[in-house]
């Protein structure tokens, strides 16, 4: 059986944070053919220049068509013939790739922020477990800037509680920066690349929802409730694998991620740290 490209293969992909990727370097056209009949690469001629494989310099080298064949030339070895599928450029079509989390999630709406540009996709209102959550996807976040950017842009959108945000490209610096108000989750825990859609594991992202819920309090007035952040740190842990199965291992283990980004007197539950 050929082995063809997973929800792994996409973020890769999208981590790139490139318009125009060389197909060769993620594989095989026919690896690549999930993504083409979904509409998620496009073929977009040849790319314009290669690190020549031929010699020890590890040159870049211009892509030219000479008659019927395409190549390079190396210093050492003159035309370097290429096959047609390893010089073959292909669009990155994150539209695309919104639309079909959106059509998988089967929320209302895949609108671009910025329009020009786009940082990130807000995909509208999405059950689960009885509740309704703002859902957003951002290919890539490449650095702070990026991030502070999202988080305001998703601080001033959401009117509900809290907000599911899809991301291809997880690191883990996200969650000691990430608004309280959303919860992180990396597409690959979530996601797999079905035969002509991604299917979504909703009973894990439903999973991840109900005990966050039960552990936050409504906000009043008067003393603050428990942090919202809490609701990050048990998503976290059942994305970890280290949410704990006894009841009273729960608020100790949320009580030492906590530690890790809000400050001890800020933290609910710190009296369980010991």
């Amino acid at each position: 059986m050929t082995e063809t490209a997973d929800i792994n293969t996409v973020c890769s992909i999208l981590s790139s944070n490139e318009r125009f990727i060389r197909g060769a370097a993620y594989g095989s056209p026919a690896f690549l053919r999930p993504l083409i009949q979904l509409g998620l690469l496009r073929p977009a001629g040849t790319i314009d220049s290669i690190i020549c494989t031929k010699c020890h310099d590890l040159h870049d080298a211009g892509v030219k068509a000479i008659g019927e064949e395409i190549g390079w030339f190396c210093p050492s070895n003159g035309f370097v013939q290429a096959k047609p599928y390893e010089v073959a450029r292909y669009e990155i079509c994150r539209q695309a790739i919104a639309t079909t989390i959106q059509s998988g999630l089967q929320t209302s709406q895949c609108r671009p922020w910025p329009k020009e540009e786009p940082m990130l996709w807000t995909l509208g209102a999405c059950e689960l477990a009885g509740q309704v959550v703002a859902t957003y996807f951002a290919p890539h976040l490449s650095n702070t800037e990026d991030l502070i950017q999202s988080q305001e842009y998703i601080n001033q959108q959401v009117r509900r509680d809290s907000a599911l945000f899809l991301v291809a490209d997880w690191t883990g610096s996200f969650s000691a920066n990430w608004s309280s108000r959303c919860w992180l989750v990396p597409l690959p825990r979530v996601a797999r690349l079905g035969e002509a859609e991604l299917v979504f594991d909703l009973g894990y992202l439903a999973a991840g929802l109900a005990p966050c819920q039960e552990r936050i309090a409504p906000e009043r007035s008067g003393r603050p409730s428990l942090y919202p952040q809490s609701r990050q740190v048990i998503l976290a842990l059942i994305v970890e694998n280290e949410w704990p199965a006894r009841k009273e291992a729960k608020n100790p283990r949320i009580a030492r991620k906590m530690a890790r980004i809000v400050p001890l007197r800020e933290a609910p539950w710190s009296d369980c740290r010991k």
